[in-house]
């Protein structure tokens, strides 16, 4: 069984897709989406993905809220 992490993060509505289209190399699944000022979002990413992806949503200049593992 491969170990999950989940992030929590805080996407403006003008990334959304981009970040949509992002999280397929990284094995990245939306979980949950809420719809406010941006959209706080909680992705289940494999534990070993969680590291690049972080990076990815930096440079798309993303902020992560939490992490937990799964």
């Amino acid at each position: 069984i491969c170990e999950r992490t989940l992030l929590n993060i805080s996407c403006p509505y003008s990334l959304f897709e981009k970040l949509k289209y992002e999280l397929s190399p990284y094995e990245a699944d939306i979980i949950n989406a809420e719809y406010g000022e941006s959209i706080d979002l909680e992705i289940e990413v494999p534990a070993e993905n969680a590291g690049a992806l972080r990076e990815k949503l930096v440079e798309m200049r993303i902020s992560e809220k939490r992490e937990t593992a799964k």
